[in-house]
């Protein structure tokens, strides 16, 4: 299992700005990272 790393997103506010974080995302697992994104794929952004 990879290192886990804090990716800090805002709310995304296009289809391009969401290509982009998906592209980091990719990339970051492809080098053995584990990205936690809050509101994405960790908690709630309600009560992070």
């Amino acid at each position: 299992m990879g290192k886990d790393v804090f990716l800090s997103v805002g709310g995304t506010a296009n289809d391009a700005q969401e290509e982009f974080v998906q592209a980091v995302e990719t990339r970051l697992r492809a080098e053995g990272l584990v990205p936690n994104t809050v509101g994405r794929n960790t908690f709630s952004v309600d009560a992070p």
